[in-house]
């Protein structure tokens, strides 16, 4: 196993899953990877999940459900400790249970202009006050580093979007 360092993504890709969170990220979004979070330091990390952001211990890792990716950049210490803090600042803050509909919505008419309109909007008044947890990964990303991690679908964050970045690459 790879040591892993502040401000490495995770992303976890099941294949069978009880959670009907990810079930519905996995076959609604049509999204391989199915959740993502961040590597704090010291055994935890930071996510948003169904009670909202906080912090766990680390899960225990294997290459069958999950990949570790890490900025093609070497972050200074400064870099990686901001990102910590402004992590931590989005503590508590509730999961965007109803952003999987978006998700599912964008996934499935993402070339109806039409929709994607509609989703645009509805994703920045939410992100305001929801976060899902790839959304949450991306903005802690574009805050403390002013690094957009999916750039080219900033609205619509999804775990496949972080995980496949270009600016990443996998380290586990």
């Amino acid at each position: 196993m790879v040591r892993l360092q502040i401000g490495d993504i995770i992303g976890y890709k099941p294949e069978v899953t009880s959670s009907w969170i990810a079930a519905m990220v996995k076959l609604g979004a049509k999204q391989r990877y199915t959740h993502v979070m961040l590597y704090l330091g010291n055994n935890e990390i930071i996510e948003a999940g169904e009670k909202g952001i906080g912090i766990r211990k680390l899960p225990t890792l294997n290459e069958e459900d999950c990949s570790v990716k890490r900025v093609n950049w070497t972050l200074s210490r400064a870099k990686k400790d901001k990102l910590k803090k402004v992590a931590l600042s989005h503590l508590g803050q509730p999961y965007a249970f109803h952003q999987g509909l978006y998700l599912f919505l964008y996934k499935w008419f993402k070339n109806n202009k039409y929709v994607k309109w509609l989703l645009k909007i509805l994703f920045k008044v939410d992100g305001k006050y929801f976060l899902n947890c790839s959304e949450f990964i991306s903005r802690v990303y574009d805050e403390a580093v002013g690094v957009d991690l999916s750039p080219e679908l900033h609205d619509f964050t999804a775990p496949d979007d972080i995980m496949e970045s270009s600016l990443l690459k996998r380290i586990y």
